[in-house]
């Protein structure tokens, strides 16, 4: 009455009245103890945050693995394509597509859909790891390749430039001498195969190729040379 009459106000601090709302319900005899608004509020909060909390764990901890659940779907169709297994290797690329996109698991999708005579989803596999990396050697030869069986000859002689200049190879010397040989281009057709020649020299198809290219030329004796060197290749391989 006192503090009432002098109009004077008792402040309970903050944290006495925070603890007043926070603080576990007393158990009132068998009844299992009740919470208020603010109690409930704050456990749906708590579950919130730790439920965002978990997600975005999880989240990130998916995404950091991503290069190597993708290496490891790539691994696996290339053990496919060994058994010639190529449906069973373009659904492992795909699923290294999926997760992580790499210029080679699409220029691999794209060899497996070519031995299986698939040119057209081929093609758009080589031009999607080309762009994906345009210094990507491989795929201009394995496109080029396919251009030069289409008939597209001077278009595979372009791709087939750029392996070259990128990263020299067998397949790439013989693929543009194979493309020069068909316009006529003896010469350098030949000059291609002793390129690649120069880089295996125990590649009989090569010589088979550089001795049909001389014989055009009327070099007989070069022709059968390059034919005899391919014939004792052939049979070295028959032995082993």
């Amino acid at each position: 009455a006192h503090i009432r009459d002098r109009n004077i106000q008792v402040v309970i601090p903050w944290h006495q009245r925070l603890w007043r709302e926070i603080r576990p319900p007393e158990r009132v005899g068998n009844k299992a103890p009740r919470l208020n608004s603010v109690q409930r509020r704050m456990v749906s909060i708590t579950l919130v945050v730790a439920a965002l909390a978990g997600s975005a764990f999880w989240i990130v901890n998916f995404l950091s693995n991503a290069p190597q659940r993708a290496q490891l779907a790539y691994e696996a169709g290339m053990a496919r394509i060994g058994p010639a297994d190529f449906r069973g290797a373009i659904a492992k690329f795909t699923e290294s597509i999926g997760i992580r996109e790499t210029a080679v698991a699409y220029l691999e999708r794209g060899n497996a859909h070519s031995n299986l005579g698939e040119s057209a989803a081929a093609l758009s596999d080589w031009n999607q790891a080309i762009h994906i990396d345009p210094n990507l050697a491989a795929a201009y030869t394995a496109r080029g390749t396919a251009l030069r069986v289409a008939g597209d000859l001077q278009r595979a002689i372009l791709d087939l430039d750029k392996s070259l200049q990128l990263a020299p190879s067998v397949d790439a010397y013989y693929q543009r001498g194979q493309a020069k040989h068909t316009l006529g281009d003896y010469q350098q057709a030949i000059s291609d195969y002793s390129d690649a020649i120069a880089l295996r020299r125990e590649a009989p198809y090569v010589y088979l190729a550089r001795s049909a290219a001389k014989k055009a030329l009327g070099d007989d004796a070069g022709a059968l040379e390059d034919r005899n060197i391919a014939t004792g290749l052939q049979v070295s391989e028959g032995d082993r």
